[in-house]
């Protein structure tokens, strides 16, 4: 016997019958096609839980995107620190995949040089601090070889010396910390801004 809440005694037997009950009922919902879809269209799946990171800033010296939100700017290859100019952009934090198509995912900041740089090769690239590119946790997917709508830029690319990302957008193509300016490779990458912040 079990003591209920309001002092009502329910023999414990009922208790497992109306479990039994309860499971027979949700297994034969969900095996029909019209119970899956009611159970699915029931479960309030968030569609995509990313968090926008805003700060992300493009450097007047060396061309790349970085992370603009620490006190230490990061390591510039054209020397001393980077200097952001232009506009405030903003990052989607997350592995989206497909959901934003197309785009590509593994893209990582670098905890040395706060630039933003392709993490999804075996080696990581060269960091103006020094050595390889140091992975910080955070994953972003970039959106590429599309039409850029309002609030948003394109001609950002990859450099296949360095690995950052970096604005293609000019002739002059930045400094690489290999040496003279990037090289761009691969996908055109549209970054979405919010306003100028100088």
């Amino acid at each position: 016997m079990t003591d209920s809440k309001d002092g009502f005694i329910e023999p414990a037997h009922t208790k497992d019958l109306d479990r039994r009950a309860f499971l027979f009922r949700l297994t034969t919902l969900i095996c029909t096609s019209a119970g899956v879809n009611l159970l699915l269209g029931a479960i309030p799946f968030p569609a995509f839980a990313l968090q926008k990171q805003y700060g992300w800033r493009y450097c007047q010296n060396c061309y790349a995107l970085f992370w603009d939100g620490r006190n230490n700017k990061g390591r510039c290859p054209a020397g001393s620190v980077h200097v952001a100019t232009g506009y405030d952009y903003y990052m989607l934090i997350g592995d989206v995949g497909e959901a934003v198509p197309p785009g590509q995912t593994y893209w990582r900041s670098c905890q040395k040089c706060n630039a933003m740089f392709y993490g999804g090769y075996k080696s990581q690239g060269n960091c103006p601090a020094g050595g390889s590119h140091v992975r910080q946790h955070e994953l972003y997917t970039l959106e590429h070889d599309r039409a850029a709508a309002g609030g948003e830029q394109p001609y950002w690319r990859f450099c296949n010396k360095c690995y950052v990302l970096f604005y293609d957008g000019s002739p002059n193509k930045g400094r690489c910390p290999t040496g003279n300016g990037h090289i761009a490779q691969g996908f055109n990458f549209v970054l979405k801004f919010g306003h100028p912040m100088d």
